[in-house]
C-alpha cells in the first residue's frame, strides 16, 4: 500500500496525520458540493478534452452499497490515532459516503470518501469545473495507474483541508476529504495526505 514511515510520520505519539472537520451524518458532506454538470450530460463524450483516460476501470456498484468498507479499522487507526466509528450516509447529496474522525478524541482528525452518483462523466466532470465552480484544482501524480486530481471552491491547504477525486472508470470517481490535525498543519501537504487515503481506498476496491 503505501511506505508507513513515510506517510505515518507526523503521527508521533498520537498517529494523527489529518484534522478539524464539520460532522456529516447531518449535515452533508465534508466535500465540495458536487462538479458543474453539462446541460446534456448523457450526450458528453467521456474522457473529456485533456482528461487522462482510466485504463483498467473498477466497478464500485458493491462499495458504494456499503462504503463505509472503502477503509479498514486499522487503516483508520493509523490515519487518525485510534480507532474512529464508521458513520455511514447512504443518503448523502452527491451519492453514498461514509465519514470517520472529526472529534476532540480524534485530535478533530477526519477522512471521509464518497463515490459520486450526479452524473457519469467521473473526472471529466471535475476537469470542466476547474476554472469555475473549482477555483482550485490540481492534477496529481497517478495512483497504481490511476489518475487524481486535488479540488475545491478554494485552495484550503493553509487549514489543513484537500479533496481529491480518484478516477476509477471514465465514468466513476470516488472522491475523498482528508484534514489534518492542527498540531500537523504546514508540516505536511494535505493533498499528498489525501492522495495517501486514496491509495488505501483503491486498494480495498480492488480486492473487494
Amino acid at each position: 500500500m503505501l511506505a508507513g514511515a513515510a506517510f505515518f510520520a507526523l503521527a508521533g505519539c498520537s498517529g494523527m496525520v489529518l484534522g478539524k472537520a464539520e460532522p456529516v451524518a447531518q449535515t452533508g458532506s465534508a466535500l465540495p458540493s458536487g462538479s458543474a454538470v453539462p446541460e446534456n450530460p448523457s450526450e458528453q463524450q467521456v474522457p473529456g478534452e485533456g482528461v487522462p483516460k482510466v485504463e483498467h476501470p473498477i466497478d464500485t456498484t458493491r462499495s458504494s452499497r456499503l462504503p463505509c468498507t472503502a477503509l479498514t479499522a486499522r487503516q483508520i487507526t493509523n490515519l487518525l490515532g485510534d480507532a474512529a466509528p464508521a458513520t455511514p450516509g447512504l443518503d448523502r447529496p452527491g451519492g453514498p459516503a461514509c465519514y470517520w474522525g472529526g472529534d476532540a478524541a480524534h485530535g478533530n482528525a477526519s477522512v471521509d470518501v464518497k463515490f459520486p452518483d450526479i452524473d457519469k462523466l467521473g473526472l471529466t466532470s471535475v476537469y470542466q469545473a476547474a476554472g469555475g465552480a473549482y477555483g482550485f484544482f490540481r492534477p496529481l501524480d497517478p495512483v497504481n495507474g490511476y489518475p487524481i486530481a486535488a479540488y475545491g471552491d478554494r485552495d484550503t491547504r493553509s487549514i489543513g483541508e484537500c479533496h481529491v477525486a480518484l478516477g476509477v472508470s471514465d465514468q466513476q470517481t470516488v472522491d475523498i476529504s482528508a484534514r489534518q490535525s492542527q498540531k500537523n498543519i504546514g508540516k505536511k501537504d494535505p493533498c499528498d495526505s489525501a492522495r495517501g487515503i486514496a491509495e488505501m481506498v483503491l486498494s480495498n476496491i480492488r480486492e473487494g
